[in-house]
């Protein structure tokens, strides 16, 4: 599965390679955590990239 969203601004990481989120307390995103952890336990991979304002996720 591939999903490409646009984004405006900066993809910011932490010094683990986490993906830093910018929504505001309350908010929900795409539950990058939750969908990492899933693609570990059925022995697949995720890639996350982001630039030129397009952000991907391929599971």
């Amino acid at each position: 599965m591939v999903t490409g969203n646009v984004y405006d601004g900066d993809v910011e990481y932490s010094a683990d390679r986490k993906i830093l989120s910018r929504k505001k307390e309350g908010g929900h995103g795409f539950g990058l955590y939750s969908m990492e952890r899933i693609t570990e336990k059925y022995h697949g991979s995720l890639d996350i990239k982001s630039g030129e304002g397009i952000f991907t996720v391929e599971i």
